[in-house]
């Protein structure tokens, strides 16, 4: 069993979307030390590996194929890292429920065996968006939101991927606009976090530049590792929407099935069925 010197979050209780955003920073404040610990040794380095391959390969793959080719790769890559982050991040909050201490190599394991099935899902995810897009905008908008728990439930329940969108689907039947509002509320939040990060390296660039007659090697290298950097700290933003769907999934578990409530039921009944044997 895992230990905390704290009394352990109930991720299986109906929340609305507001009390679903708390639960992510109150996760993240009461497992700060240990998911700070998983993350160093798990997300945090593919992030770093991606933020400089992201960076320099385009630098110096400029000259050998088009900017459309770079940035459909890129694309790609960003959506591997989704896929990978969320079974990490799944991966330790599935422990977690089950009270059990989360580990690296459970995440990678996990990883081998889901990553194949969430970029499957990933792929109709796209395709379905796309299509429902070519008629019109809003039938994009809201396929886009009604699967987007197929990842999270593809990762918590081991499923495959028409199990996967089927219950996405089930589980957010009547709560479109919550999952919506939650989804525009924390990537929002990851767009003006990454946005500031922009902002601060290109007016670094620039204010370097205009006192510089000439850019110097060395100082592309800097700039280079720079933006790796504020790369880097976008694919570790993840981290929170990531969060947002997975507190969201237990909640809309917790609504159309209440497996929270009869554990606690039958944790009450197993307790009295105890005391009443102490009794005789």
């Amino acid at each position: 069993m895992r230990e905390t010197l704290t009394t352990q979050l109930d991720l299986r209780q109906i929340r609305t979307f507001q009390e679903s955003g708390a639960y992510v920073f109150a996760f993240i404040r009461q497992e700060f030390r240990p998911l700070k610990s998983y993350l160093s040794r798990s997300v945090v380095p593919l992030a770093l590996v991606s933020g400089m391959g992201t960076n320099f390969l385009p630098f110096y793959l400029a000259p050998l194929t088009s900017p459309a080719f770079m940035m459909l790769l890129n694309v790609l890559w960003l959506g591997l890292m989704y896929l990978v982050f969320t079974i990490m991040i799944g991966t330790y909050v599935g422990s977690y429920v089950a009270g059990e201490a989360p580990t690296v190599g459970a995440a990678w394991r996990a990883t081998n065996r889901l990553i194949g099935r969430l970029m499957g899902a990933g792929l109709g995810y796209v395709v379905i968006s796309t299509l429902a897009g070519v008629l019109l905008l809003f039938p994009a908008i809201y396929l886009a939101v009604d699967f987007s728990l197929t990842f999270t439930a593809l990762v918590q329940e081991d499923s495959n991927v028409a199990t996967g969108f089927a219950r996405s689907g089930i589980l957010l039947k009547q709560q479109w606009w919550a999952t919506f509002l939650l989804l525009l509320l924390f990537w929002g939040l990851v767009y003006v976090i990454n946005l500031s990060f922009s902002l601060a390296y290109y007016n670094l660039f620039s204010v370097v530049s205009l006192h510089a007659l000439e850019t110097a090697s060395w100082r592309q290298g800097v700039f280079l590792g720079l933006a790796a950097l504020f790369s880097s700290a976008t694919y570790v933003l993840y981290l929170l929407p990531i969060l947002a769907l997975l507190m969201h999934y237990y909640s809309q578990v917790e609504r159309t099935e209440a497996t929270g409530l009869l554990a606690r039921i039958q944790t009450v009944g197993l307790s009295k069925t105890s005391d009443d044997a102490e009794l005789y």
